[in-house]
């Protein structure tokens, strides 16, 4: 029988490699690095159970499906249920991160649509932990942070193309802004930042 041959140093750069191969799905070589895990740990299942949770997560922050699709099959095979967070007790630390807020507020903001819809589309929205509206408000808030929309005013062109195609209400950005709103009353720089957009959606509403 031919011995397998070490393709990376130690474990630790097979790690970083498994990582770039979510990121970039680049789904052969995922497969073909998993089945390294061998060379480097002795019980591969119990690494399994406590790595492909970060895997998965990074894959779908970089909204990359094949792999994504892969690696929920992966942790359905040793019995982990990446949706449901309650009923795996053991590991409930490591499959947090896959919480839906959790991914759409890592992931990158001009990217966040295609995301949100890989998440859709694998069944991660109707989840105990989470649901339509409350994700979408993470999305707003998330847009809406008053010093990072003064930094780059490209976020509320984003949000705002969001808006117009229907995936988010005006009442619940509406909802939203009142929220972050209310929490900046202290901040007159965050609250002026604010009116200023409150402003550019009643003008967009009436067509100025």
């Amino acid at each position: 029988m031919t011995k397998k041959i070490r393709k990376y140093k130690n474990l630790k750069t097979l790690n970083s490699a498994l990582i770039n191969n979510a990121q970039s799905n680049d789904l052969e070589s995922l497969k073909s690095n998993l089945l390294d895990i061998e060379l480097f740990v002795f019980d591969t299942k119990e690494w399994k159970l406590k790595n492909l949770s970060n895997l998965l997560f990074m894959s779908l922050k970089h909204c990359s499906k094949e792999t994504s699709i892969f690696l929920v099959d992966e942790l359905l095979s040793l019995g982990i249920d990446p949706y449901n967070k309650v009923n795996n007790t053991d590991l409930k630390w490591e499959l947090y991160i896959l919480t839906s807020d959790n991914i759409i507020l890592n992931c990158d903001y001009n990217n966040i649509y295609n995301v949100y819809k890989l998440l859709d589309d694998l069944g991660f929205i109707e989840t105990i932990f989470s649901n339509e509206k409350s994700i979408k408000s993470t999305i707003i808030t998330r847009l809406i942070s008053p010093l990072k929309m003064y930094d780059n005013p490209n976020r509320l062109n984003y949000l705002m193309e969001l808006v117009k195609i229907g995936f988010i209400s005006n009442d619940l950005l509406k909802e939203c802004i009142k929220r972050v709103y209310e929490r900046t009353k202290n901040n007159n720089i965050k609250r002026n930042i604010l009116t200023s957009l409150i402003r550019d959606i009643k003008l967009s509403e009436i067509g100025i």
